[in-house]
């Protein structure tokens, strides 16, 4: 089950969430909203008045970075799309924005993956400590 949630820091006079242009569920006078999507891949659209609010948006429990998860924003609502590979595509934009903002310098380093990146090494040195420990 694929679970959009949408939160707002304030009362909303009327939020709605659409997918593929289907009404899936509108409310008034609230400051969340949450709903199943059904098919994959999705086009999400999640409206609401008053205008001009950027709200929290959660995909299955997990909250979306705007940027990585390519939410786009407008005075009334949002939108964004779901397919069945939305977190690999997620990490690998996190991942890619990572390395992009690396100077040459700091991708000269031998380990800068794991030293700015935080992948390809596992610390098996320090995994193996912490299990003695806790043994």
């Amino acid at each position: 089950m694929n679970i959009v949630e949408v939160y707002f820091p304030k009362v909303m006079d009327v939020v709605g969430i659409k997918s593929n242009n289907s009404l899936l569920i509108e409310e008034y006078n609230c400051n969340q909203l949450h709903t199943s999507l059904a098919d994959l891949p999705a086009a999400v659209e999640i409206w609401f008045q008053p205008y001009k609010v950027k709200p929290i948006v959660r995909y299955n429990n997990f909250m979306l970075d705007y940027w990585l998860a390519n939410i786009d924003i407008y005075d009334h609502k949002i939108e964004f799309s779901v397919s069945k590979n939305f977190f690999a595509d997620y990490k690998n934009k996190n991942m890619q924005g990572r390395i992009d903002s690396l100077s040459e310098q700091q991708k000269s380093i031998d380990h800068y993956w794991d030293k700015y990146i935080g992948i390809n090494n596992l610390h098996p040195e320090l995994v193996a400590e912490i299990k003695k420990l806790i043994q």
